[in-house]
């Protein structure tokens, strides 16, 4: 990239992350008056999910590609209008150690079906702006190009950056974390933490649920099945780190049944508190100090 086109990309960035930290903030206010998406049982055969427009149409389209995947099973989207996302209804069975294998080998699949780059956005979807739940996310449109080549230097600008700032914007980060985190996007930009992808993935990037707490597994009598995805392109190494950020139950037969199908690349374990800290500054940022610890034990450990 020559000295004109970096120019562009930073000065790009920087207006990217600002409105990225000014919608966090905003929602950070709404989820205070309880103005959150709601989801509601409408009849024995759906639920009602409702929320903002676009927030809501994100989800559609990353239940869409998930699906496409045929990999993890996905909740059946009945309908999608005005009223909200019209959802099947799903029936609860039983946690085990045998669900949790296979659900990790379908994990793989999914993941393998895989992403054309960085941050890639499900084809249905057109903006640069996505949603994690409600809150803002960058994402690369189809058709248009990736600016950042390398999980690291992605993960630092188009993750990172924004859910810090925000956090400290609000107060909820001091300073001397600031810095931290100034420290590791370097480390980052170095390349030190990127690693291959899973033996299945052939793409540059994973295709990832990209919001897969516990909350997100719905354990039901054929398996579990995902719900809420906040897709994007990225490194499988997110969604199983993700996976374990709330106690996931049978964590470690998840691992197994992925790495049976498609294993991982050495030191994925050491990697994992790496691929938690954007969920959990995000969480800081929304919802204010209570993640402090978590986040600055993961800083602590890779700066």
């Amino acid at each position: 990239m020559n000295q004109a086109a970096s120019v562009r990309h930073n000065s790009a960035n920087l207006e990217v992350r600002t409105f990225l930290i000014m919608m966090i903030l905003v929602f950070r206010f709404q989820s205070k008056t309880h103005r959150a998406a709601m989801l509601k049982n409408m009849s024995k055969a759906e639920f009602l999910k409702q929320g903002t427009p676009q927030a809501l149409a994100y989800e559609a389209a990353s239940l869409e590609w998930l699906d496409q995947a045929n990999g993890a099973r996905i909740v059946k989207v009945l309908r999608h209008d005005h009223a909200g996302l019209h959802l099947e209804l799903l029936e609860d069975g039983f946690q085990s150690p045998k669900a949790a294998h296979e659900f990790g080998a379908a994990l793989a699949a999914t993941h393998a079906a895989g992403a054309p780059g960085w941050g890639a956005a499900p084809p249905a979807w057109d903006s640069e702006q996505a949603f994690k739940g409600l809150m803002p996310m960058s994402v690369v449109p189809a058709g248009k190009d990736f600016p950042y080549q390398s999980f690291g230097t992605w993960l630092s600008a188009q993750r990172l950056q924004p859910v810090a700032e925000a956090a400290a914007k609000h107060g909820d980060l001091p300073p001397k974390l600031m810095t931290r985190f100034e420290k590791l996007y370097h480390v980052l930009q170095t390349g030190e933490f990127d690693s291959p992808q899973p033996q299945l993935v052939k793409t540059p990037a994973a295709r990832l649920h990209g919001d897969l707490w516990a909350g997100n597994l719905c354990w039901t009598r054929p398996g579990i099945v995902l719900i809420d995805p906040s897709a994007y392109g990225g490194h499988a190494e997110t969604d199983l780190a993700e996976c374990e950020v709330f106690s996931t139950p049978y964590i470690n037969e998840i691992y197994a049944g992925y790495q049976s199908v498609s294993p991982l690349s050495p030191g994925w374990k050491e990697r994992l508190s790496l691929h938690q800290l954007y969920m959990m500054t995000l969480h800081l940022a929304l919802f204010g100090g209570g993640y402090l610890h978590a986040v600055s034990r993961i800083l602590q450990q890779y700066t």
